[in-house]
């Protein structure tokens, strides 16, 4: 709890108000004493009026690792379950595309597929991808692709932690990928 005091002093002069992805949060200990040892509380978020909100538990177990608590992990400066690294896989498939282009009037254009995202459309009839800059491609009917080669998994660390946050990780690793040359 001394190196999440320290933090938040360091943070914003306050012993227990520190700042986590851009908001800011105030931590109330539980005075009670438990057997296991742990330090227990709960983290308030402060609204954009300074009012503090509903408050989430926090748990920071009898050995000093941060087992609950949004930010706590970090502050602490030791492994906890925030600072852990989310990993992520994807699929990647080439496809030629047989159908006449619009923009260059020929065929054979690449396109890479995430094999696991395959169809936008909930009739599946068809199929999108990324250009070989790693930008989203436009698509077609599935009938005017055909695949290339074999299918690679690639691995990526997942960043953020909102479903929007998750998907921009994936996408960048995807044209990173693809831009490597695979």
């Amino acid at each position: 709890m001394d190196n999440i005091t320290r933090s938040c002093m360091k943070q914003t002069g306050s012993q227990n108000v520190f700042i986590h992805n851009g908001s800011r949060y105030m931590i109330e200990m539980n005075p009670k004493t438990y057997a296991d040892g742990s330090i227990r509380g709960t983290i308030q978020r402060f609204s954009a009026t300074g009012a503090v909100g509903k408050g989430s538990a926090f748990m920071i177990a009898g050995n000093g690792k941060v087992t609950k608590g949004i930010g706590l992990a970090a502050l602490a400066g030791g492994p906890g379950v925030n600072t852990a690294v989310r990993k992520g896989r994807f699929t990647l498939q080439k496809f030629e595309y047989n159908g006449l282009n619009p923009s260059t009037g020929r065929r054979g254009a690449i396109i890479y597929v995430d094999m696991g995202n395959r169809h936008p459309d909930p009739l599946k009839k068809l199929t999108w991808g990324y250009n070989s800059q790693g930008n989203v491609a436009p698509g077609d009917f599935n009938g005017f692709f055909t695949k290339v080669g074999k299918p690679q998994v690639f691995e990526y660390e997942i960043k953020g932690r909102t479903a929007r946050e998750e998907k921009e990780s994936k996408h960048a690793a995807i044209g990173r990928a693809i831009r490597k040359g695979w």
